[in-house]
């Protein structure tokens, strides 16, 4: 009580099926779901760790210490295989591999990449590349190579302190927080805008919802659904 946990719930009557306290919750931060050497597994950041429970039964597998400045963990984790990805606030950007010996699961740092940093937007994966929204050079655009995490390309400086990524094929859909959206077609030496579209006003702050063809968007004065063309 008064520090959180994670917790599963029952869908039919809301009792709970298991619990986990193993440390505060994070702020911000989502938990994703992700299948990691055959085993389901859910993903999260807590205050002090990276973690990966049993979604059925709440065993944890395996942790990672990921302490971030004022407790303050906004990006949301990535699993690529059995690859995790993550970036914070003056964090960098890092990856480890995800394994079992068969007695128990590890984690292995694969890289890590200080040029690169993302404060508040989650990277993706697309056209076989990582692609994310640093907020150095006061928010640019960036590729790195997963295998390695070596920077592909950057693009220009001063696009704003915030964007949500959305990977769509080879495509990527970048939201703004001034409520633009940009569809660019990511290469290995650069991010190529296709099209620019004027969706809300300011304060796109909120993570867009896809269903089917539609869009759904909230900015800073309604919520509002859009219909997207061929794939």
């Amino acid at each position: 009580p008064g520090r959180g946990a994670m917790t599963a719930l029952s869908v039919l009557d809301g009792s709970e099926k298991w619990r986990w306290t193993g440390d505060a919750p994070a702020i911000g931060a989502s938990p994703i779901v992700s299948v990691i050497g055959s085993h389901a597994q859910l993903v999260f950041k807590s205050e002090e760790k990276i973690v990966g429970l049993n979604p059925l039964s709440g065993k944890e597998f395996w942790r990672i210490p990921f302490k971030v400045q004022m407790d303050n963990t906004i990006v949301t984790p990535l699993v690529i295989d059995d690859q995790l990805i993550t970036s914070d606030y003056r964090k960098g950007i890092r990856s480890w591999r995800i394994f079992s010996d068969g007695e128990s699961w590890q984690a292995r740092e694969l890289w890590k990449n200080d040029r690169v940093c993302m404060f508040m937007s989650s990277p993706v994966f697309a056209g076989g590349q990582l692609v994310g929204f640093s907020d150095f050079r006061k928010g640019e655009w960036v590729g790195l190579d997963p295998g390695d995490g070596s920077i592909m390309w950057r693009g220009e400086p001063r696009l704003g302190e915030y964007a949500t990524l959305i990977s769509w094929g080879d495509n990527v859909l970048v939201f703004l927080e001034d409520g633009s959206l940009v569809v660019g077609k990511v290469s290995r030496d650069r991010f190529q805008t296709l099209q620019r579209y004027r969706l809300g006003g300011s304060k796109m702050w909120t993570h867009p919802a896809i269903s089917d063809n539609r869009i759904v968007i909230r900015d800073g004065n309604r919520l509002a659904v859009f219909q997207l063309g061929e794939r």
